[in-house]
């Protein structure tokens, strides 16, 4: 049996992941399907499906008595909904962890194929069947999608083990300075091709005057291939494990001056490996440094927005011009008759009975408008108005949201406009029924 697969390693699986099998068949004229089965890193199979001959031809060498069978299949659709199930929300547990990283789920998926040889007799009854040409190969496949003129690879955004470069971060941004309120998450995402560990984080704390603080490293927990995501929001670093001390423990102020959190004015993130040697280390970057400004003075008008970006992992925005909450109801109406009573003072009930409601629903949602974007914001944040993936960041919780269809302008010839949306919480309020 011989496999040729089209994609190269880390392909995403939003796009043709196509394989073609071609295996010499021991039988004069058998029925054979191939039936190809794919697992996870652990070896846990997500999925397996029969397919037909695309073609069959006699062998060259023994043209009487065997055939050549040809398959080709795509596994794009198996490995999407794999990744559905068990990828998107995991990322969210990084704020309460006192790892460095989420590892996310699902990245590495490893495909059996052999074909299945069944004989028939006179009626068409198997008489006798089996198994033969078992192969496996792997294919690394993200969670990630491509557009049409995009490069399939996506190398600018995977560190590749023992080379001299960084790699983007794994979001289309166009800048890694970040902006969120001090009770925030922000979520840095990397991928990462190697053998070893090099899941570490190097953190560098500044105050408001801009001079640095102090400097921790997150020592990582996962080796070889995968795909990380730290929460760098402040109540999430306050959960980490720092190596030499924590850096983000908070310290009694002298009276009327700030506390040591409250000073904070920003934090430089390095994801790469880290050598320890005892109270010094030696740290070597494999991404440029993402920069994380905290504003503690965010008030109500502030709604944060998270999304899968079209690299799979978590891309964020605080609409904080307009933030309008509305309430949408919906029902329907009934009448029931007034209850008598002769003998009553007032001739009927006056409590009940009349026109009532039913199959009540309410949904709250709110209507957001963004700050003034250039056009290359606008080309990033576009991708929140697509994604079914969205979430809103409310009391440092994740609330699933839906943004509403509409038209939005992304791009302008001045190069800056605002953009408007309206994200409705995916679940309604709760209400009696009648």
């Amino acid at each position: 049996m011989s496999i040729i697969y089209s994609p190269n390693d880390f392909s995403p699986c939003y796009r043709p992941l196509q394989a073609k099998v071609t295996e010499t068949a021991p039988n004069t004229s058998p029925l054979v399907s191939l039936k190809v089965t794919l697992s996870n890193s652990s070896f846990i199979e997500i999925g397996s499906f029969f397919v037909e001959p695309t073609t069959i031809a006699n062998n060259p060498t023994n043209p009487t008595t065997h055939k050549d069978y040809t398959f080709v299949f795509d596994t794009s659709r198996i490995i999407q909904d794999y990744y559905n199930f068990t990828a998107l929300p995991d990322v969210f547990a990084a704020k309460t962890e006192t790892n460095a990283i989420k590892v996310l789920t699902g990245w590495l998926e490893d495909i059996q194929t052999g074909t299945v040889a069944f004989e028939l007799d006179a009626d068409g009854l198997i008489v006798s069947g089996g198994l033969f040409g078992l192969n496996s190969f792997a294919l690394k496949s993200l969670n990630a999608t491509v557009q049409h003129t995009e490069d399939f690879t996506l190398s600018d955004y995977i560190f590749l083990d023992g080379t001299d470069t960084v790699s983007k971060l794994a979001t289309k941004k166009p800048s890694n300075i970040f902006n969120i309120c001090s009770n925030q998450s922000q979520f840095l995402g990397f991928l990462y091709n190697g053998a070893t560990s090099s899941d570490d984080v190097y953190v560098g704390i500044y105050n408001r005057a801009g001079v640095l603080q102090k400097i921790g490293i997150l020592l990582g927990t996962a080796t070889g291939d995968a795909g990380y995501s730290l929460d760098a929001g402040i109540e999430s670093m306050q959960n980490k494990t720092f190596v030499p001390a924590s850096v983000f423990d908070d310290v009694p102020a002298l009276a009327g001056e700030p506390t040591f959190l409250e000073d904070i004015k920003y934090a430089k993130f390095f994801y790469g490996k880290a050598t320890i040697n005892g109270s010094t280390y030696d740290f070597e970057a494999n991404t440029p440094a993402a920069c994380v400004y905290y504003d503690s003075c965010c008030n109500d008008r502030v709604f944060r927005l998270h999304w899968i970006n079209e690299l799979g992992f978590i891309d964020s925005y605080n609409f904080d011009s307009v933030n309008t909450k509305e309430l949408k109801t919906k029902s329907k109406a009934g009448k029931t008759g007034l209850v008598y009573d002769s003998s009553a003072g007032t001739p009927h009930n006056v409590n009940i009975g009349g026109s009532y409601k039913y199959q009540s629903t309410a949904q709250i949602s709110h209507k957001l408008k963004s700050k003034h974007l250039s056009n290359k914001d606008l080309d990033w944040i576009k991708y929140l108005l697509a994604t079914p993936y969205v979430w809103a960041e409310i009391d440092s919780k994740f609330i699933p949201v839906r943004i509403a269809d509409n038209t939005n302008t992304i791009a302008v010839e001045k190069g800056r406009t605002v953009l408007e949306i309206e994200a409705i919480l995916s679940n309604d309020l709760i209400i009696h029924r009648k």
